[in-house]
Order: structure tokens, then C-alpha cells, then sequence
């Protein structure tokens, strides 16, 4: 995998590590290192780019914190598949989102269960304390592959004509289950928050206790600003990334 590969230039003002960094990365975005593949050992790394190990496994480490490449104890140095690139500019579900990229969506459902809501959540949904509300949590996959633990809560007086359940749902998309009892969905508020995994987090999400991720609060309204859904998101931040398009203000 070395070969044909650019070397750092040591007259250039750019630290040895940052060039070494940089070239790795540029192969790996190309696609010359392919998703999952193993890099070659740093001794050799480093002896193809004439850098001393200490510089090189700078350039790697930086790589892992970026992203880039991931470390398995006793295993070697790993390429990480590319993360998911998550806007924000418009109201979708985890299964539309999973379909548009080629994709095959599944979920397992954690628990679906009934309770009145706290005044925290009262507020979240503009509604009384003590309404009635369903409470379904699920584990989203995409390819097999744990993405994110969502936690829905929805008022029970908008499931007039259907009850959500395992069976109802049968994996399928939760907007498309409330678009068929009538509810459309048409905006939403939401705010994203780092954090780190907490011990079920981890174990559902399939990575280490303390991994960062990221935490993503949303309410969803229907058309007359009614909010019809609050849902709590844990997403693995070595999969995902937000973005947002700004546009200045003259």
C-alpha cells in the first residue's frame, strides 16, 4: 500500500507529522485505503516516509481522533468507515435517511410501554401533567450495523384508531405509522449535545464504555404547531456527523 505514495517534503514550513497526517488521509478519502482495510505496521510507515516513529505515530494518533482510523488492541490500525454526513435542514426519518443512502434500515424495539407524562416532558409537548403518553424505545440499525438509540414519547390521544405495538410497528417507520392514522408531520425543533456512552449505551450501540457520541433532542409538530412527538437520540459519534448550510445576512 506504500507505493506510489507522495513522501513529506522536510524543506516545507508544514511539521513532518501534519504532511504525514495529511497524505494518509488524502489515500484514504480516494479511496486507495479501502473501509475496514488494515494500514501497514508504523515501523514500516515510518521507514517509507523517513520519519522517526515518534512522528509518525503522531500523524496516526491524530488520525484516530479524527476518525480516521481506528486501533485494535493486538490487532494493528484499522480504516474506519467513512461517517454518515446528517443535515439538518429537513424533517426525515431514521428509515428514509438509511434508504437514501442504499442502505437496508431495521430496528429492534427495546420496550413499548404506556405512562403519564413528567413535567419536563408536559412541557416538551405542551400537553397536562399526567397525560397519558407511549413511550417507545428502539435500537436503529442500518446494514446490520447499531446506529442510534431513539426514545420516542408520543400523547396517547393521537392513536385513536391504532395501538402501537410490536406488532403494529413491525420494524417498520414511525412517521409512516402516524402518517396512516392521520398525523403528518411538517416541522420539527431540535438541539445536539457531546457526550460519552454510558454502560447500556455502550453495550446496545456495540462500542466501549466513555466513547463519545452524540446526544440529539427533537420535538416534531404537525402542520397547525401542535407538537405531536418528543424523542431522545444517542448517535455514535464514529459514525455520524451533522452539518448545517448557513447563509450570511446582509
Amino acid at each position: 500500500m506504500v507505493e506510489n505514495r507522495k513522501k513529506p517534503d522536510k524543506s516545507a514550513p508544514l511539521p513532518l507529522y501534519y504532511q504525514v497526517k495529511t497524505i494518509i488521509k488524502d489515500k484514504i478519502e480516494q479511496g486507495d485505503y479501502k473501509s475496514g482495510c488494515k494500514i501497514e505496521p508504523e515501523r514500516e510507515l515510518a521507514k517509507y516516509f523517513d520519519v522517526s516513529r515518534m512522528t509518525l505515530r503522531k500523524a496516526i494518533t491524530q488520525l484516530v481522533d479524527e476518525g480516521y482510523l481506528i486501533r485494535r488492541a493486538g490487532e494493528g490500525t484499522f480504516v474506519r468507515k467513512p461517517k454518515f454526513r446528517q443535515g439538518l435542514l429537513w424533517l426525515t426519518s431514521f428509515t428514509e435517511d438509511m434508504k437514501n443512502r442504499g442502505l437496508k434500515p431495521d430496528s429492534r424495539t427495546i420496550f413499548i410501554e404506556e405512562d403519564r407524562a413528567c413535567y419536563y416532558l408536559a412541557d416538551k409537548l405542551n400537553i397536562e401533567e399526567n397525560t397519558k403518553v407511549i413511550i417507545l424505545k428502539r435500537l436503529r440499525k442500518a446494514d446490520g450495523e447499531p446506529m442510534c438509540i431513539e426514545k420516542s414519547h408520543i400523547p396517547k390521544f393521537f392513536l385513536k384508531s391504532a395501538e402501537l405495538t410490536m406488532d403494529s410497528l413491525n420494524g417498520a417507520s414511525l412517521y409512516d405509522f402516524l402518517q396512516n392514522e392521520g398525523i403528518y408531520l411538517n416541522h420539527a425543533r431540535e438541539t445536539l449535545e457531546a457526550g460519552i456512552a454510558d454502560q447500556e449505551e455502550a453495550g446496545l450501540l456495540e462500542i466501549q464504555i466513555g466513547a463519545p457520541v452524540i446526544y440529539r433532542e427533537r420535538t416534531t409538530y404537525n402542520s397547525k404547531n401542535t407538537p405531536v412527538e418528543f424523542v431522545n437520540s444517542t448517535y455514535r459519534a464514529d459514525r455520524y456527523k451533522f452539518y448545517v448550510e448557513l447563509m450570511r445576512k446582509d
